[in-house]
């Protein structure tokens, strides 16, 4: 923060138009999410860069072409004037109301995702949400030590808030934005005290980046919690993002001491639908190689299958 000056302009105004105008625009016009461009450029999308990507109608927008292609131009040309400048505050706040006009008129992608009805189908198994969410409680109950857990695939955090009304403080991640937007939607209209959502694809989490890759510390070594949930994502990332027991279960032991995960069997419908039309290669996508792999770095204290699905939740905790 700064005190305003009246002979200077707005210093962060390029920086607001990079870091959140911009990614708000490309969504806007594109119809989809665009998380990964903030990984590409996590100090803001250059002027130069949203400019080229908009489409020719934007310029049509008095807002748009004002924030974003005339600020792009300026910005481009080489050199400074060192000449004293006169920013009123009616300029400043014609500046603010303009910015905010123009926010107010964007829309996100709305349409529906992959996971963004992954509640409702899963409810209609039988009592397998029920039974799932009713042990997760009890679990989250029995590890009076917990104060953070990070739930990985938590979809719109509806388990994830079992163990917030425990006072526990959630970390809920998933890849899905409008997920992820509808956690934070709910987090705002009840006033949520702790639950962080979090865009996150834990395939490829955010890496360490920056002057010797320690400016911005990696996802994982920023992540070391007391309680991990890893839920209905073990065949995502073995059989979706091939990768091995061994990498999910090294992934796991370095973000918590305590483990809930869930086991989902090949001849689970969601499994099955992921093969469909492929090659099944995945032939030590067992239980018991799940079990052997997992046990050199966890301890299974409780496991229990889920009604009548199948799929099999257990509690472990890190070896020493």
């Amino acid at each position: 923060f700064e005190p305003y000056n009246e002979k200077e302009p707005w210093v962060a105004y390029r920086q607001f138009c990079e870091s959140f105008l911009s990614p708000l625009l490309l969504m806007h016009y594109s119809k989809m999410h665009l998380p990964q461009l903030q990984l590409a450029w996590p100090r803001g999308i250059p002027l130069q860069v949203t400019s080229s990507l908009l489409p020719r109608k934007s310029r049509f927008s008095l807002h748009t072409y004002l924030h974003i292609h005339l600020h792009a131009k300026v910005a481009a040309k080489k050199g400074t004037s060192s000449r004293p400048v006169n920013f009123s505050k009616q300029k400043l706040l014609n500046l603010v109301s303009s910015l905010e006009t123009l926010i107010k008129k964007l829309k996100p992608p709305v349409k529906a995702t992959t996971w963004s009805a992954y509640y409702e189908e899963a409810a209609q198994r039988d009592d397998y949400l029920i039974q799932k969410k009713e042990l997760i409680r009890q679990w989250g109950q029995k590890l009076v030590n917990v104060e953070h857990a990070v739930d990985l695939g938590a979809n719109d955090g509806e388990v994830s808030r079992l163990l917030s009304i425990q006072n526990i403080n959630v970390l809920a991640t998933d890849a899905d934005p409008l997920c992820i937007d509808n956690l934070y939607n709910y987090i705002r209209k009840n006033r949520e005290q702790n639950l962080q959502p979090l865009i996150l694809d834990v395939s490829n989490p955010s890496p360490a980046m920056g002057v010797n890759n320690e400016e911005h510390a990696s996802f994982l070594s920023r992540t070391n919690t007391d309680l991990v949930m890893a839920l209905a994502l073990i065949h995502h990332l073995v059989i979706g993002q091939h990768m091995s027991f061994d990498q999910v279960a090294t992934m796991l032991s370095k973000t918590g001491q305590w483990l809930i995960i869930e086991f989902v069997p090949k001849e689970d419908p969601k499994v099955q639908e992921m093969l469909a039309g492929r090659k099944d290669v995945f032939i030590q996508y067992t239980k018991a190689n799940f079990e052997a792999t997992f046990g050199r770095y966890f301890s299974v204290i409780e496991k229990k299958t889920v009604g009548s699905s199948g799929r099999v939740l257990y509690l472990m905790s890190k070896n020493d």
